[in-house]
């Protein structure tokens, strides 16, 4: 119970902060547990600079994200109750996820040092199964995380919800990139 008044005095005086780091840290988690229980990765074969990379996605643009973004859909929908709730989900599933994911995958891809034809064929690949799976999770999760949390507490649950995601992400998006990636994250990423 301490840890949770802990994240929750943080929260209240270093929001960004804390939201930043929670959420590089549960993408950094996503990974290793996709290379350790879905790649069969043994420790030693572990990708550091890989899960180096998830954190700092994480960290610097994932989070600061979320949180610009699930404030502006309470300050652009201004009623309350279940009508809210689902004009939210409908405005995250419908406008915010197809971005997002693509926005994923193209800085994925980038960091990976692909070329701008593999980022496109990577996208081309990728997108249409990443969305069926996006909407077999989140809308109902979002309905409930809308209508039943509070704002300053969203991110958090979509965090926690997202380590499930992550590693579906991680693999996804890393499943093709073995021969892709020869060394090149480290130096972008000072991992």
């Amino acid at each position: 119970m301490l840890r949770v008044w802990g994240y929750l005095s943080r929260l209240r005086n270093h929001p960004w902060k804390t939201k930043m780091i929670s959420t590089g840290g549960l993408m950094a988690t996503g990974d290793i547990i996709a290379q350790i229980f879905v790649e069969r990765k043994s420790r030693q074969q572990l990708n550091l600079s890989r899960t180096c990379r998830y954190f700092h996605v994480g960290f610097f643009i994932i989070g600061p994200t979320f949180k610009v973004w699930y404030g502006m859909l309470d300050k652009v929908i201004k009623y309350t109750g279940k009508k809210a709730a689902v004009s939210k989900v409908f405005l995250d599933q419908g406008l915010f996820a197809p971005v997002f994911i693509v926005g994923f995958l193209a800085i994925m891809a980038a960091l990976r040092g692909e070329s701008n034809q593999e980022m496109r064929e990577t996208i081309h690949r990728d997108i249409g199964p990443v969305m069926v799976t996006n909407y077999q999770l989140w809308p109902a999760v979002q309905a409930a995380n809308f209508y039943f949390v509070p704002l300053q507490h969203r991110v958090l649950v979509i965090n926690l919800v997202s380590v499930v995601w992550n590693t579906y992400l991680a693999y996804k998006a890393e499943r093709h990139a073995g021969q892709i990636e020869a060394g090149f994250v480290k130096g972008v990423t000072g991992c």
